[in-house]
């Protein structure tokens, strides 16, 4: 609480209790001053002191390094009113007026030093319509709006997934489905540093969302809601225009196109698969390094980079999709001379997608317009070098032509202009007749004013005589303390310093009169001329949106070939067919950490009407994990379009990737280990089709050894059961014993890593086999890890006791019996307390119940067959 009663502390007060959610930024002098709890916060986040005015606690930023501080604000999930000076302290009658500015809120920045150059900024909003989540997805620095619907009554990892994928550094959401829906508070909440601000149902359902809509893009937008939106109330878009607005003041008119994502031709990534294939972050410290994106990314532009991270993300489904891309990052392969020509030219072209939004938002500078321009001129030489290209047609003919554009920004401004559009040095000469006169009369009287001074000088005897300009005195002339007995009557004394005196006169103000009546002409005719040329921009901004989305996919492209050469990457065999076969497949990432020599390539061949479930045993270090994995990013690599590290490979293409990979509990969620694990291998086994493709790493194990047995056995008899699903899985386990499955069930088959052994030492050879492994080795890897040998000793002893138990040999007749999990029929001989628990089954809703109650059920079942 602040309780300083001077007048600017009353000032500050009034300000801030209009923006309570906020940090202040309050201009004082030089500086952006805190007070209060804002400066506490505040001096923790950006690591600077924290003073005090009085009783108050104070932190101030310098004025001129806002930018660096406010996006370590903004990082952190917070916003920022920027209240400025609105008038000279100096010129002050009284407490010096001041208001809020700017609005700075992590979702709808788009000045460059604020923004992650490869990233997009995106703002969430969300509300739920009946059975859908609507999803409105804006990146206000680049224009990208995309609308999605999710039934979340069904699979709510998709929620989750999305969350992963669009990565919002802010959200807005209705106070109701944030307080009512426990599922969507706690996910989001699990995100650090998200801004989540809560509105009104009323915020969202208005009824001035029609006329909103229509304002933004015209009557046109009701015929594609009705055309590709399941259902029509469209609020949550409303919702996010709403709030835009408001903190921008205004329209933002690149914003005209919304894309509808309802239309199904990209592969939806749950936030498990994401993670664990560690597509965009790795597992460890959340950022890029290690991970698919470090390894694909060879992008020259941010636009590039940005779509990257989207492609990535969204695989395609369609073989002719997929196949399209191919063959252009096959003609790039072979004709590296066009690629290098091209890519010479792309790296030239700024941030497209940014400099047209800065400009349409009245946020740009004169160097923009030039850097836009000469950014235009590359994409047309882009243009010519594609133009007899066939895999390139489509891209050649979807360039819009901007000539016009580039002349009029030519003819207007030159090359290397003032970066503030108030300040002149904007305007060709020869632009504007006007502009030319008064420029010449100002460089006149300069030239006076330069004679006036060697005039002087020698008229009264004063060799250190010059005249000078500040902002604060005008125009002057400075003469020596010494030499200032010489100066006239005439002359008036403006400042009297230690070693210098500074005067004017009647005739040097006269002529600084006429100089800076002429600047301030030609300084308004220069901003006048800026905002000419802005407009003008503006009326063919769809087409300049629409050339750096092209660019933007070329340089993706180009960066798919430059890996695919440089690691002697391989295309694939894309088609709708039931097969994967991989031939000497690599995990692109840990080949480029230890080296091509160094890693070991592995084989892949499964098909629906073969051998489609694989259960690999093997210990732990042995590279089962790294195989898992590599598999699945090999496909995802095919169905992005992209060349796989493999010797061959013959993709048909799957509709899902699911993993279940990692033990680590999940705290934020309240869930442990095994709940995790055992919500993930549900939501697998309810939306896994046999189309899929499945990876699962230990099911099983965070539980008893026979429940994880029991679980891990009935997840294999299920999957593999083209009654419920036969899809092709990889099926990692220590879990021996299901290796006999592939005795009696179809489709599967047995591998294993390929250990050497030497005496007591073991030697990974991280090869896959076609085999159960023969041993855990788990004793061996405690070795390794140089467990204390008298521990080592006394396992080996455990072990050797345990092989010998009659229970072992039990469980072990048992897996041979075989039964039929999935087989409900009567037994033979069932009395009638069987035929009830029988009957009760029947009826037990599997899609309701937890884990933990389905496994209470399971226990009193047993105690009651046991009587």
């Amino acid at each position: 609480m602040i309780e300083s009663n001077t007048p600017m502390m009353r000032q500050y007060k009034e300000v801030k209790q209009k923006h309570p959610d906020a940090f202040l930024f309050f201009r004082c002098g030089d500086f952006y001053e805190m007070f209060g709890n804002d400066a506490v916060e505040a001096s923790k986040i950006l690591n600077i002191t924290l003073t005090k005015r009085g009783d108050v606690p104070m932190c101030g930023v310098p004025y001129h390094a806002i930018e660096g501080y406010s996006a370590k604000i903004l990082a952190a999930g917070r916003k920022i009113a920027v209240c400025e000076q609105l008038e000279d302290p100096k010129l002050a009658k009284g407490i010096v007026k001041r208001d809020v500015e700017n609005i700075l809120t992590p979702g709808t920045i788009v000045d460059g030093g604020l923004l992650n150059n490869k990233s997009n900024n995106f703002l969430l909003a969300l509300n739920k319509k009946g059975i859908y989540l609507e999803f409105a997805v804006l990146d206000l620095s680049t224009g990208d709006f995309e609308f999605n619907e999710i039934d979340i009554t069904g699979d709510f990892s998709i929620f989750k997934g999305e969350l992963v994928r669009i990565a919002p550094k802010e959200i807005i959401v209705p106070e109701d489905l944030w307080t009512g829906d426990e599922r969507i508070r706690s996910t989001i909440m699990e995100y650090e540093n998200i801004l989540v601000n809560r509105f009104p149902l009323w915020y969202f359902e208005s009824e001035n969302n029609d006329k909103i809509l229509e304002d933004q893009f015209g009557s046109e937008i009701f015929d594609e809601i009705e055309k590709y939106a399941l259902q029509t109330n469209f609020t949550a878009p409303c919702a996010i225009l709403k709030y835009v607005s408001e903190n921008i003041k205004g329209l933002a008119s690149h914003i005209w196109k919304i894309n509808f994502n309802n239309d199904k031709k990209t592969m939806i990534l749950d936030e498990s698969t994401i993670k664990n294939l560690e597509l965009i972050k790795n597992l460890q410290d959340g950022t890029s390094i290690n991970s698919l994106l470090e390894v694909l990314d060879y992008t020259s532009t941010p636009m590039g980079g940005r779509l990257l991270k989207k492609t990535i993300v969204e695989p395609l489904l369609f073989p002719d999709d997929i196949n399209k891309r191919l063959d252009i990052v096959e003609y790039f392969i072979k004709n590296q001379n066009v690629m290098d020509k091209i890519e010479r030219e792309i790296k030239n072209i700024m941030d497209l997608e940014r400099l047209i939004s800065r400009i349409a938002m009245d946020r740009a500078n004169p160097k923009d317009l030039v850097s836009l321009k000469n950014s235009l001129i590359y994409c047309k030489n882009i243009e010519k070098l594609i133009e007899n290209v066939k895999p390139l047609a489509e891209f050649h003919n979807s360039i819009e032509n901007l000539d016009d554009v580039v002349e009029y920004v030519e003819k207007a401004i030159i090359e290397e202009p003032s970066a503030v559009i108030n300040e002149g040095n904007i305007v060709r000469k020869g632009y504007n007749k006007k502009l030319d006169e008064l420029r010449d009369l100002s460089f006149k009287t300069k030239e006076i004013i330069n004679s006036v001074e060697l005039e002087e000088r020698e008229k009264y005897n004063t060799p250190t005589l010059k005249i000078k300009y500040n902002k604060i005195l005008g125009y002057f002339f400075e003469v020596s303390k010494l030499q200032s007995k010489n100066i006239p009557d005439s002359y008036i004394l403006r400042q009297n310093l230690v070693n210098v005196n500074r005067y004017t006169s009647k005739t040097l103000s006269e002529y600084e009169s006429k100089i800076l009546n002429a600047r301030e002409e030609i300084n308004l005719i220069e901003q006048n001329i800026f905002f000419e040329v802005r407009d003008v921009i503006l009326k063919d901004i769809r087409k300049i949106q629409n050339n750096a989305k092209i660019i933007a996919q070329i340089d993706v492209l180009i960066s798919f070939a430059n890996v695919s050469l440089i690691d002697r990457y391989t295309r694939p065999i894309v088609t709708n067919g039931a097969s994967i076969n991989i031939k000497k497949g690599r995990h692109p990432v840990v080949e480029k950490k230890i080296g091509r020599d160094d890693f070991i390539d592995n084989d892949f061949d499964a098909d629906n009407d073969g051998d489609f479930f694989f259960i690999i045993t093997g210990p732990n270090m042995s590279g089962k994990s790294t195989y898992l994995r590599q598999t699945a990013l090999i496909v995802l690599l095919a169905q992005i379009g992209m060349y796989v590290p493999a010797m061959e490979a013959k993709i048909g293409v799957v509709d899902r990737i699911f993993t279940r990979i990692g033990a680590s509990d999940n705290l934020a969620r309240g869930q442990s280990t095994f709940l995790v694990e055992m919500s993930e291998t549900a939501n697998i086994l309810k939306n896994a089709t046999a189309k899929s493709l499945i990876i699962m790493d230990e099911i099983g194990r965070g539980t008893s050894t026979f429940d994880g047995l029991s679980i891990a056995w009935a997840c294999v008899e299920y999957i593999a059961d083209k009654k419920y699903l036969g899809a092709k899985t990889l099926f990692a386990t220590h879990y021996h014993e299901l290796t006999k499955l592939s005795d009696s069930k179809k489709g599967i088959k047995n591998l294993s890593v390929a250990i050497s052994e030497d005496g007591e030492d073991i030697i990974f050879l991280h090869k896959i086999i076609e085999k159960p492994s023969e041993k855990s080795y788990g004793i061996h890897v405690a070795k390794i890890a140089q467990m204390p040998k008298e521990t080592i000793t006394l396992a080996e002893n455990i072990l050797a006791k345990l092989e010998n138990k009659e229970s072992v040999q039990n469980k072990i007749e048992l897996v041979k019996t075989q039964y039929d999990l999935f087989d409900f029929s009567d037994p033979p001989a069932a009395n009638k307390d069987n035929e009830k628990i029988l009957n009760d089954l029947k009826y037990i809703d599997l899609d309701r119940i937890t884990p933990l109650q389905a496994l209470n059920i399971l226990s009193d079942y047993q105690k009651k067959l046991k009587k």
